[in-house]
């Protein structure tokens, strides 16, 4: 269903702002989460004002779970970055919103960012988790990123093969070829986690940062 409203966007177009427009009044973080990665693939303009009345609200946090790897600001960053919007100027202040603060961290970090793979896996906070990528590709079972998007979403992978093709997967994401897919498994990601209730978005996360990567990667021609 979502490479369908992916394909034809144009046409549930308006269901989709409609339904978005509805979470900002009455919030379900259940399907939020999917919508909002939806819109992010899309990148149609009219999506961003009830996404940005989301992240503007000062119980954010609270209502809708923008507390690690947020769904809002991950979207928002996409547009930012890659949909052609520019952020307001009274975006809010990120003193008493964490997401505002955090978008902002993301839209410059992704605007600097290299589509080409990284000698050192690095977590997001910037410190070494692996610099050894064969050990990791080992330990995932797999070392392309087709085969590490299907290692992570396997229906019977071994909990750490998992978390390594999750680590590896930001390690080998340097082109658009799969950028669809990494959607996908964004999607796929966010009820995985809700279905095992995860405490950290690991993998939707590390589905995130692949995203970035790819996309940037696109504006190359990658």
């Amino acid at each position: 269903m979502f490479f369908k409203l992916v394909k034809h966007n144009k046409r549930y177009s308006q269901r989709i702002l409609r339904e978005l427009e509805s979470f900002a009044r009455s919030p379900d973080t259940d399907a939020l989460d999917r919508l909002l990665i939806l819109a992010a693939a899309i990148k149609d303009p009219v999506f961003v004002n009830p996404i940005l009345s989301m992240l503007k609200d000062k119980d954010a946090e609270l209502k809708y779970g923008c507390i690690y790897d947020c769904p809002l600001v991950f979207s928002l960053t996409v547009y930012a970055c890659f949909g052609g919007w520019k952020p307001p100027e009274d975006l809010g202040s990120p003193d008493w919103n964490f997401a505002i603060y955090e978008l902002g961290l993301n839209i410059n970090v992704v605007s600097n960012l290299s589509p080409e793979a990284s000698s050192t896996l690095v977590a997001p906070t910037g410190e070494a988790v692996d610099p050894r990528a064969e050990d990791l590709f080992q330990r995932a079972g797999a070392r392309t990123e087709d085969k590490l998007i299907c290692r992570i979403s396997g229906a019977n992978v071994d909990k750490r093969a998992r978390e390594a093709a999750a680590d590896a997967l930001e390690y080998v994401a340097i082109s658009s070829k799969y950028l669809l897919d990494l959607y996908w498994l964004a999607v796929w990601s966010e009820d995985y986690e809700r279905k095992v209730n995860a405490a950290v978005p690991y993998f939707s996360g590390a589905a995130y940062r692949a995203i970035y990567r790819a996309e940037k990667a696109k504006t190359l021609g990658k």
